[in-house]
């Protein structure tokens, strides 16, 4: 018979801290936790909260050679150590247990303790909500107080070889957090504050674009213009020397504003620069926008607009109750509602995404492949197709690439998705054997997620043929591509209606508009030939 489960009621505050060197609070008293082992153990608990790590996982954190034939009783003596210190209160399989034994591992229970990776990222997510909603000075103050919970590098005292990638995602969210307290304080106008936070991340990281046209922005709107247009000389030398290429087009497009002295830039008086497109516009039949805007929240940031569209002569008032039926709470972000009638919803919706503003348009894809040619044709922003039924299941992201100006947009989109719902990404490309294959363009587009996501991407190569890649793809892997280059004249072609065949319900299809994401690079950074016509499309 099981053991009978008890409830414990002492009241015990755990506080475990990943930003910076690994260190828990019990009660308010510093817990001691000797040895690598050990420490590695609960961060790699607390990293993955709320989901059990398997003992293969802790093996591969806690031995980087062969691990010994003891390593199951060694990993059960480190969890009995680490139940013992942080929370005596609690024996195994009791209710409120810090740490359970969970198939195939153990779990740490996110209910039992305080986290400050958490307390971040609800910060920041508070501090993105007002933004949206223009309130700046009460973003900027939710921003910095995330910022705040940083004690140095995260997981600083832990080996790099094991946690140098979570450290390096760490980062890259309190480096996203800095951009965004820096654009609400100038929102605000304080740009005499945050010019020399901006010189120290520039110098930091001397090809983040989006750090420079803060700098940019920031001289000019303190009268130094001069400065101004000698920081985009620096961060266009940086990029030339560093990495071959030109600076992206909207950081010389601020550089002729400069220039020009466009009124547009000044913010003493509380006007700011033009942003860059922001938000995501949800367009279809009331009846399925619930479903593609669940789709949206991994899809893109900010604002969620989501549009019902009827036909000439439909019923427009019915409509309209629809789509104000539709659940806000459920993204925790603002949503605009609206409907309409219309005989070309494609173009009307183009049209919307113009006058709007967004960064990205979300459609649902039809199962028989048929492309919105017009709506792919006329929307300035880049679109994504999607079927998939929810976000939960999937286990990792798989994007196949050959370097397009399409293929681009998919990769930008499957590193947010990746980030968002912290799931491996893996890049697939086609092998032609003695004809080459395409890691090349593999490795190029690996990289840039690294440098401009902060993601690292695997690859895999397929051999040639339509069938490889619907082959190649897991069961439990989202599958995010871009459309064909020709899709105008060839629809999606022979491998994306394979793929779109053994991947319903969880794919989504990318085209790449004139007014890219902020995370499409330049044309300059897309001279990849391969091309999947190799596999038959």
């Amino acid at each position: 018979m099981a053991p009978l489960r008890r409830r414990y009621a002492a009241a015990v505050s755990i506080d475990v801290r990943l930003l910076g060197p690994l260190e828990v609070v019990r009660n308010d008293a510093d817990v001691a936790l000797p040895g690598v082992k050990l420490r590695s153990v609960l961060a790699i608990l607390t990293l993955s909260a709320g989901q059990a790590v398997s003992v293969d996982r802790l093996a591969d954190v806690l031995w980087t050679d062969a691990p010994p034939q003891t390593l199951v009783t060694q990993i059960q003596a480190q969890i009995s150590t680490l139940r013992r210190r942080l929370d005596p209160e609690h024996p195994p399989g009791t209710m409120g247990e810090l740490i359970g034994t969970r198939p195939p591992g153990y779990r740490l229970n996110p209910e039992a303790a305080s986290i400050d990776l958490r307390r971040f990222e609800a910060a920041i997510d508070e501090g993105r909500e007002a933004l949206g909603a223009g309130v700046a000075d009460a973003a900027a103050a939710a921003f910095r107080r995330g910022i705040a919970m940083w004690r140095g590098p995260a997981l600083a005292d832990l080996p790099r070889e094991t946690f140098g990638a979570d450290a390096a995602r760490l980062e890259d969210l309190r480096l996203a957090a800095c951009e965004l307290a820096i654009e609400a304080d100038l929102a605000c106008g304080r740009h005499q504050l945050v010019v020399a936070e901006l010189e120290i991340l520039c110098a930091g990281h001397p090809y983040r674009e989006t750090l420079w046209e803060k700098l940019m922005l920031a001289l000019y709107r303190c009268g130094r213009q001069a400065d101004a247009l000698a920081a985009f000389r620096t961060a266009r030398s940086g990029l030339v020397d560093g990495l071959g290429i030109e600076p992206g087009e909207r950081l010389r497009g601020l550089e002729g504003a400069i220039l020009r002295q466009d009124a547009c830039l000044a913010g003493g008086d509380g006007t700011t620069a033009p942003e860059r497109p922001h938000g995501v516009l949800v367009g279809g039949a009331p009846t399925d926008l619930e479903s593609l805007i669940a789709a949206a929240a991994a899809l893109g940031d900010g604002e969620l607009l989501a549009v019902g569209h009827v036909s000439a002569g439909g019923d427009l008032e019915q409509a309209s109750q629809d789509v104000r039926g539709l659940t806000s709470g459920i993204l925790g972000r603002p949503v605009r509602r609206a409907a309409f009638r219309s005989r070309d919803p494609a173009r009307d919706l183009a049209r919307l995404a113009q006058e709007q503003e967004v960064e990205l348009v979300v459609v649902g894809l039809s199962r028989d492949g048929v492309l919105p040619i017009e709506l792919l044709s006329a929307c300035p922003s880049d679109v994504a197709l999607a079927d998939v039924i929810g976000f939960d299941e999937f286990e990792s992201v798989m994007t196949p690439f050959t370097g397009s100006a399409h293929d681009w947009a998919a990769l930008a989109l499957s590193g947010r998705i990746a980030s968002r719902l912290r799931l491996p990404l893996e890049l697939i490309g086609v092998d032609r054997g003695d004809a080459g294959d395409a890691s090349r363009a593999l490795a190029s587009a690996a990289l840039a997620l690294a440098r401009i996501a902060g993601i690292e991407a695997g690859s895999h190569l397929v051999p040639a043929g339509p069938r490889a890649l619907a082959d190649a793809a897991s069961s439990g892997a989202l599958l995010v591509t871009g459309v064909p280059e020709d899709y105008r004249r060839g629809g999606l072609g022979a491998v994306r209606l394979a793929l779109l065949d053994a991947a319903r319900g969880r794919i989504v299809v990318v085209h790449r508009g004139p007014r890219p994401g902020a995370m499409a690079p330049t044309d300059s950074s897309t001279r990849f030939t391969w091309s999947l016509a190799d596999m038959g499309s």
